[in-house]
């Protein structure tokens, strides 16, 4: 569009009763407009945005005494009226989404790998050695806890027959001492009777 170039000036230079400060405002407003316009006509909602816009451009174009700033009002009204009537015939109605249809649970066979018993030659040969690798670690590391399982229980049984040992010893002990201080008790009692 034939845009005018803003320009920076003084605000007390300003007169409102100028009728050509008016017309180059106008122009510049309309310039903008009709940017605006063709930077949105692609947009579903400029049919409403540009629909206030229609009220103000009539009166101008009809109470304006400028015809260029009239022609270029009713240029823009055209604008936007070609603008709403694509939009309009382009323009989808939201639908609600079909609901579809729930499959029915069907019992099909479920298709996996083949297993004929040996090793599968169709894996990479760096994960055939990692697997190979990690039941050998398995099979390892039951072994170990399971030796080290019969280790305790090997060592808590020694033990247990050491202090059953050492309980009977010392059984035998008591009893032994117990039958030599009965036999002394006796042999004292005798003494004493033949004083």
């Amino acid at each position: 569009s034939n845009s005018i170039k803003l320009t920076i000036f003084d605000t007390n230079d300003l007169d409102d009763n100028n009728d050509s400060h008016r017309a180059t405002i106008l122009q510049t407003y309309l310039n903008h407009l009709i940017d605006f316009l063709q930077i949105y006509e692609s947009l579903s909602a400029i049919v409403e945005i540009a629909e206030p816009f229609k009220s103000f451009l009539v009166t101008i174009a009809d109470t304006t005494k400028c015809s260029q700033i009239s022609s270029q009002c009713r240029e823009i009204l055209n604008l936007i009226d070609t603008i709403q009537t694509t939009c309009l015939t382009n323009r989808k109605h939201l639908e609600q989404g079909k609901e579809q249809a729930k499959m029915l649970k069907l019992f099909e066979p479920r298709f996996g790998p083949v297993y004929e018993g040996k090793k599968n030659s169709r894996l990479p040969k760096e994960y055939n050695e990692r697997l190979r690798l990690r039941r050998k670690y398995k099979r390892e590391h039951k072994s170990v806890t399971r030796a080290l399982v019969l280790d305790t229980e090997f060592i808590a049984r020694e033990e247990l027959k050491q202090q059953v040992e050492k309980d009977t010893q010392r059984k035998r002990k008591v009893k032994d001492i117990q039958a030599q201080l009965s036999m002394q008790e006796g042999e004292y009692r005798k003494l004493q009777k033949t004083k």
